[in-house]
């Protein structure tokens, strides 16, 4: 059966795989993809280099049929689209898929909420005008485990709000748009996906982003790292981005959507530690491993005297480190009961990092993690 697909967040690394996904399992799929101008292109420049490095190629040529780019802000009323647009756009969509998200840790609160909580506001009151001007099949929300926030301990796919505090403002926006998603519903076709840490993929260790975990990670490989305030025990869980991008559209094409939330992480007996993942990372680059210490010994005793001694680009990785702490001495389990029931019999299964870590800091060091500015 035909759908007419809305894909947000597009140009990121999960909304990529998706979209390839979407291209490749059902040549009756037609994706809209709402996509802002960046300050160099323009949206339908964007979505061409995008669709120009699809994989398997075979792709590319019938993308060119079935993908319409739609120019607009989901931080904006309407898309930023004039309403006869808007109510156009709504009468041919039957199925969104909303991916759209910012993750980075630094930003204020205000900016923040700007994309993750006001944008999906907005597409929840798209999806309300899909239904109202033709039918919405599914609308399915991209959110993170992480919306536990500074909780401890086994999380639940049913658990949102225990009140909880958030280590930053990325954890805090996409909270409340997760409760927005929740109130809704009720009324709209829903289903929650949360992935965790998301890395390269397990196959080739690629990425087409070097955010998250990649950051402290980089900091480390380029010794600009004197220690590291971490639990060496913490557990860490990492998923690749393949996993995740299979995950959810199986689960899109084969569970109807009823609100069911799905955690889509490593699970509770398929995590790495802290200190498993830094001594991967000695023994594959080389290089000295930072002492470990206590997150409370580095705030009271290490921090000011390092702030005081360090200069130049230490003092700058150590400012941007510290974004990341929260996620060194976390003791978050993620329980994904849904994912491994709704997942069976399609044989996919969240893979062990010690059978693709290995790859991803290869991958990292042949692209020098991407040469982003640190």
């Amino acid at each position: 059966m035909s759908s007419q697909i809305l894909l947000t967040g597009v140009t990121g690394f999960l909304g990529m795989e998706l979209l390839q996904r979407l291209l490749a399992h059902d040549p009756n799929h037609h994706l809209f993809l709402l996509v802002r101008s960046s300050r160099s292109e323009s949206a339908q420049e964007r979505v061409q280099g995008i669709l120009g490095n699809l994989n398997p190629r075979t792709l590319v040529e019938p993308a060119g049929s079935r993908v319409e780019t739609i120019e607009g802000d989901i931080a904006l009323d309407r898309f930023g689209l004039d309403p006869h647009k808007y109510d156009a756009l709504a009468r041919r969509i039957t199925h969104i898929i909303h991916c759209a998200a910012t993750v980075r840790f630094d930003l204020s609160l205000d900016e923040a909420r700007r994309t993750n909580t006001q944008g999906t506001h907005h597409m929840l009151d798209f999806a309300e005008r899909c239904v109202q001007q033709g039918h919405l099949d599914r609308f399915d929300y991209i959110g993170t485990s992480y919306v536990a926030g500074q909780r401890r301990g086994i999380i639940k796919e049913s658990e949102l709000d225990c009140g909880q505090a958030f280590a930053n403002s990325y954890e805090q926006s996409k909270f409340e748009a997760e409760r927005r998603v929740r109130e809704y519903v009720p009324r709209l076709p829903i289903t929650i996906f949360r992935p965790s840490i998301i890395v390269g993929n397990s196959q080739t260790g690629s990425t087409a982003s070097f955010q998250g975990a990649y950051k402290p990670l980089r900091l480390y490989v380029k010794r600009l790292i004197v220690c590291i305030p971490a639990d060496k025990a913490t557990p860490v869980d990492i998923v690749p981005v393949d996993y995740v991008a299979d995950s959810v559209c199986y689960l899109i094409e084969h569970q109807s959507p009823h609100g069911e939330c799905y955690h889509i992480t490593a699970g509770l007996d398929r995590t790495s530690t802290i200190g498993e993942l830094v001594k991967q990372t000695e023994q594959f680059f080389k290089i000295p491993a930072p002492r470990l210490i206590s997150l409370s010994t580095y705030r009271r005793f290490i921090r000011p005297i390092l702030w005081l001694l360090l200069t130049g680009a230490k003092r700058k990785a150590m400012y941007n480190g510290e974004f990341y702490l929260p996620y060194l001495s976390s003791q978050l389990q993620f329980d994904n009961s849904n994912t491994v029931r709704d997942l069976k019999g399609s044989g996919l299964v969240a893979p062990r990092p010690e059978a693709y870590f290995m790859k991803m800091l290869q991958f990292c060091q042949e692209s020098d993690f991407g040469r982003e500015p640190l």
